[in-house]
């Protein structure tokens, strides 16, 4: 407690950088304050948390930018795994291979990939990653934030980004905010993307400012679809932003700019991270 925010500062990131090739992300020093007493599954179990609005989402390739391009082999995707979840058992480990198939054995593999520069290995172990460290933690969020019917509970709405940024990567982490702020180099490009830049802005600004994306309406997205609060009356509703679109990666599709949809899909792998939260997280 006597050190400098510099010295900590400094500290912090040379752990993080030490393992980050294997982005383990391990707990670094910081200055708390008390703000964390507890982990967050707990929390979250218990009902133990602040009611307030949520608006949080993900990607469909949230894994891509954090994983090996050049992973070929079956035995990097089980030593990627084995090295970030110590935790998991043998059984874990063949339950989730099983989940996610190799392509390399099974030519039906959703995971087959035969993109110049990329290893055999590389769209499965981005998908499985992606799952476990981003998108099944964001359905557990508004699993939990929204299935207590409580007076003080706050609304939760939930989008995914699907407009593919790079042949490689796809549509990746942290891709979707240039859009959300309508950055210039998305109102350059006119059209689309500079359609989809003004739809999510407003959306935002509304929850900014109102803890509802709705509220707010002003040209020129005063007639934005509504988007629904996830959770309400067994609603699993989310609204999918850029579907299929893969213009900025050198595509021709244009796909959907806006659109509700019950998210649904990857529930078997949502299952899986779920059932073993406790052997990352806690």
């Amino acid at each position: 407690r006597n050190l400098s925010g510099e010295v900590i500062m400094a500290a912090s990131e040379d752990v993080f950088w030490r393992y980050h090739p294997q982005v383990r992300w391990p707990w670094q020093p910081v200055i708390d304050g008390d703000w964390i007493p507890k982990p967050p599954i707990e929390s979250w179990e218990a009902a133990e948390y602040h009611k307030v609005p949520i608006l949080t989402g993900f990607n469909t390739d949230e894994g891509t930018i954090f994983t090996p391009h050049y992973a070929d082999e079956p035995t990097d995707f089980d030593n990627f795994f084995k090295t970030l979840l110590p935790a998991f058992n043998k059984t874990d480990i063949a339950e989730l291979k099983a989940m996610y198939p190799d392509p390399s054995k099974d030519p039906l593999s959703p995971y087959v990939d035969t993109r110049p520069g990329l290893g055999s290995q590389f769209k499965r172990l981005a998908r499985a990653f992606g799952d476990y460290a981003y998108i099944s933690p964001v359905r557990h969020t508004v699993h939990f934030a929204s299935t207590f019917e409580r007076p003080d509970d706050a609304p939760t709405f939930l989008y995914h980004f699907d407009a593919n940024q790079s042949v490689a990567d796809g549509a990746e982490h942290g891709r979707n905010e240039p859009y959300v702020v309508r950055a210039e180099e998305k109102m350059k490009l006119e059209g689309f993307q500079a359609g989809l830049a003004i739809q999510m802005h407003a959306y935002w600004s509304s929850f900014v400012l109102c803890g509802d994306p709705n509220i707010i309406r002003k040209a020129p997205a005063d007639n934005r679809t509504p988007w629904p609060a996830y959770g309400k009356r067994g609603s699993s509703a989310k609204m999918v932003f850029g579907e299929h679109n893969d213009q900025i990666a050198g595509g021709t599709t244009q796909g959907g700019l806006t659109e509700v949809r019950a998210d649904l899909k990857f529930d078997k792998e949502g299952d899986f991270w779920w059932s073993r939260v406790m052997k990352s997280e806690s």
